[in-house]
């Protein structure tokens, strides 16, 4: 195994990713393995990975957020030690990673560091007002670091995993997920190690509105942690005017390249990104160490056909736009009996497999939200859909997703459901339901939903809004019931 496993974010990085993983396996340092996480790319990055041995995992675009990239690259890594290190940079010796190293002493789990995080040096296209800053966040002293001097970074830096696992970086922060961490455990007496040495050339050739998103996001994140007070966001308007101006004094002191205007660009954003985050909420940051400890719990498994037996599952950690449900009731329906038979076309034509957690009718209330959820919170009682569909594709689009071919069926098709004490579910598939409904009632919902699916076809609607019809229903099991009730409950007559 690894002594270090370096956890590289990709979006779209072919133009930089090529010259990064050159250089490092061209260090001196060779007991690593590359991890990289990619959130959709579309260019050559993923063939680029490949071709450099990395070991590529994949996050929906949808659920990244800074934090949570991490904590699933770090999750799959092997490493004692895990190196974060920018898509967009290059080290500028061989020894770069042997620097980062070297902050940890050989009996890490008793060591009081906790991070390592070296020099970085803008690109020949970086702006000159950002080589200006690089040049006072990153000076040429090493230096070990101590509470309350929480400054650090993600781009290239090194952490103990066994730490990590005791605290992952937050998930729900916009930005400054490796201040946050550091924060954590510099207030519990740890240190962090700067190496200057460390050093990498970054990257950055960004717009004016990326400027100003990229420090709104990162104020909004340093109000939520507690370190940018309300007169520390006022004070940046004297400061940015003065870094203004020493940033055009040395440009012309030192022919410096690029252009005068692209100074205002960069400073003007930088200010204006900061005191907007004034209007925004500060967000009260909660741990999401939970949504990576274990959790044992019990379930009913068809692990093949015809063979259904009791088997304790791990939960894994939930994504930024998924819950965590823990079951109060499943009905059980006759599907279920055709899915251990293998009677299902699914299961017959192997689009579904074997083994699967049944039980698609259920209700539950919810023990955990991700990280990017906004509209359910702990301790809501729900219901959850039986059809997961991709909200991708043509059929999607066009509010047929009974008919997406890439769907998932809760219990069903290839995602485990409810004869369990947990169920991991997308937000968006999941719905809050009135206090005042009992939790055993909620478990009919689903079979509800077919039943008004196939009235709303044939056009029956409540009686006080159409026709009143003479209406025959044929079979007497739960959708028929439930048809007959509904009906009656409507004003029709029914028989």
């Amino acid at each position: 195994m690894p002594e270090t496993s370096l956890i590289i974010r990709t979006l779209n990085e072919d133009k930089y990713l090529k010259d990064l993983l050159t250089s490092i396996h061209s260090q001196t340092y060779k007991n690593f393995e590359i991890i990289n996480v990619d959130s959709g790319s579309t260019d050559e990055t993923l063939n680029i990975a490949n071709r450099f041995n990395c070991k590529s995992i994949h996050i929906n675009p949808e659920d990244f957020t800074f934090g949570y990239a991490l904590n699933y690259g770090i999750k799959h890594s092997t490493g004692e030690l895990a190196c974060i290190v920018s898509a967009h940079t290059k080290p500028e010796s061989k020894d770069w990673l042997m620097e980062l190293v070297s902050a940890f002493n050989d009996n890490k789990k008793n060591s009081k560091i906790a991070m390592s995080y070296g020099r970085q040096i803008g690109g020949e296209n970086s702006n000159f007002s950002e080589n200006m800053d690089f040049n006072n966040l990153f000076e040429g002293e090493e230096l070990k670091k101590s509470s309350p001097d929480y400054f650090c970074n993600n781009a290239n830096s090194m952490i103990r995993k066994d730490l990590w696992n005791d605290h992952p970086f937050n998930e729900s922060l916009s930005g400054l997920e490796d201040i946050e961490w550091s924060k954590y455990w510099m207030d519990k007496g740890y240190k962090i190690i700067y190496k200057p040495n460390a050093s990498i050339l970054h990257f950055h050739n960004e717009n004016a509105d990326q400027i100003r998103t990229r420090f709104w996001r990162e104020a909004i994140a340093s109000r939520s942690i507690g370190i940018l007070p309300f007169y520390k966001i006022i004070y940046e308007i004297p400061n940015q005017i003065l870094l203004l101006f020493r940033d055009i004094i040395y440009f012309y002191k030192n022919n410096g390249s690029g252009r005068v205007k692209d100074i205002f660009t960069y400073r003007f954003n930088k200010l204006f990104g900061t005191l907007k985050s004034l209007i925004n909420k500060k967000f009260d940051i909660k741990s999401y160490r939970e949504n990576y400890n274990s959790l044992s719990y019990k379930v009913v498994e068809y692990e093949k056909q015809n063979s259904a037996v009791e088997k304790t599952y791990y939960l894994d950690s939930i994504s930024p736009n998924e819950v965590l449900i823990k079951i109060s009731y499943v009905g059980i329906c006759e599907t279920d009996f055709e899915v251990l038979k293998g009677k299902l076309d699914f299961y017959k034509s192997g689009w579904a497999k074997y083994p699967i957690v049944p039980g698609h009718e259920f209700s539950g209330k919810i023990k955990r939200v991700g990280a990017k959820v906004n509209n359910l919170n702990e301790g809501d009682n729900v219901v959850g859909q039986c059809i997961l569909s991709c909200n991708k594709c043509e059929m999607c689009f066009s509010n047929r997703e009974t008919a997406c071919s890439e769907r998932k069926e809760v219990g069903v098709l290839n995602h485990n459901g409810a004869y369990s004490e947990y169920v991991i579910l997308p937000s968006r598939f999941v719905h809050k339901i009135p206090n005042n409904l009992s939790l055993i009632s909620a478990s009919s919902i689903e079979p509800l939903a077919v039943v008004l699916k196939g009235l709303n076809r044939i056009n029956i609607g409540d009686q006080t809004i159409s026709d009143k019809e003479s209406v025959l229903v044929v079979g007497s099991g739960p959708i028929g019931h439930l048809a007959a009730r509904i009906l009656h409950n409507w004003g029709h007559d029914v028989t």
